[in-house]
């Protein structure tokens, strides 16, 4: 069981990502408010970060940056529509490996977050 803090601004999505990561068994928490979400992503609390990129005032990337910069150790993994190869790129950089397009199901959404915890 992973402790996994998701991220996104959409609470339909968090809603059923919460649902769905909760019955895979793991320890979940989700938020909208970024401020709240950067310091305990700092503080070590989680196995892994899910993250939107469309956000309202920093979008992800920034946020995967930030995280980066400060030397947090939490796995992110990054779910969101606005996929390309250039965000990938930017978010490559800033220590991202793990990625998951919008719209996911209920199986994919276990999997990348296995795979990612997996290394």
């Amino acid at each position: 069981m992973a402790k996994i803090l998701i991220i996104d601004d959409d609470r339909h999505i968090r809603g059923a990502m919460e649902t769905i990561l909760t019955r895979a068994g793991h320890s979940v928490e989700a938020t909208d408010f970024l401020a709240t979400a950067v310091g305990d992503a700092l503080t070590g609390k989680y196995d892994l970060i899910t993250l939107d990129l469309n956000m309202p005032g920093i979008d992800g990337v920034e946020i995967a940056g930030l995280l980066h910069k400060q030397g947090a150790n939490t796995c992110i993994l990054v779910v969101s529509g606005f996929l390309n190869p250039e965000t990938t790129g930017l978010l490559q950089e800033a220590g991202v490996s793990n990625f998951l397009d919008k719209p996911f199901n209920a199986t994919d959404l276990p999997e990348a977050v296995d795979q990612a915890l997996a290394g």
